[in-house]
């Protein structure tokens, strides 16, 4: 057996540590959460790299004078999402950017279709559920998170939760250009 915290734990004492002013606390969030900020940030700036490592670079400093006394009531990631979509969507708007969130290669199966086939029947599929079911897919399939983490993030109810998902995947398995995507047989 392992007696290693896990990953709510770890943040747990590293925020203890920077709320009793040492500095290495906050640089353990930071390493720790920089990868996911900045490629949550990048699909809310339309995979605008600078602008990405911008929202990353406020994020961080938004945090960081948030100690000493910061408490953290949830996941980080449940916190940590809401402030770098809205950071992000401010971001892109300052940009006036067309909205258009590009598709991770994590949706994507591995069939005989050209991947960038693959691409933009997905993309085409994805982009014709409601923001708030393409916001929870997102969220669930390619940030990794729960779906109490996204209830909590968003905010709404776990069965709203469970039903914007439910949806958004009764959807994709229904529609022809996406439906090979949710076929167990081969």
């Amino acid at each position: 057996m392992s007696n290693k915290p896990s990953s709510h734990q770890q943040d747990l004492l590293d925020i203890q540590r920077a709320n009793n002013g040492d500095v290495t606390g906050f640089e353990s969030i930071y390493f720790r959460y920089k990868s996911w900020v900045y490629s949550l940030a990048l699909r809310f700036v339309n995979q605008h790299e600078q602008d990405a490592h911008d929202v990353v670079q406020e994020i961080f400093t938004y945090f960081y004078h948030k100690f000493p006394g910061f408490v953290l009531t949830a996941n980080l990631k449940t916190f940590l999402y809401p402030v770098v979509k809205h950071t992000a969507i401010r971001f892109r708007d300052k940009r006036k950017v067309e909205m258009g969130e590009a598709l991770p290669d994590t949706l994507l199966a591995n069939t005989s279709i050209d991947h960038d086939q693959q691409r933009l029947a997905l993309a085409g599929v994805i982009d014709t559920l409601s923001s708030d079911q393409r916001e929870v897919v997102l969220m669930h399939i390619v940030d990794g998170m729960t779906l109490l983490e996204i209830a909590e993030a968003l905010p709404a109810s776990l069965s709203t939760v469970k039903t914007r998902l439910y949806r958004a995947l009764s959807i994709l398995k229904d529609d022809p250009k996406t439906k090979a995507y949710f076929d167990n047989s081969s």
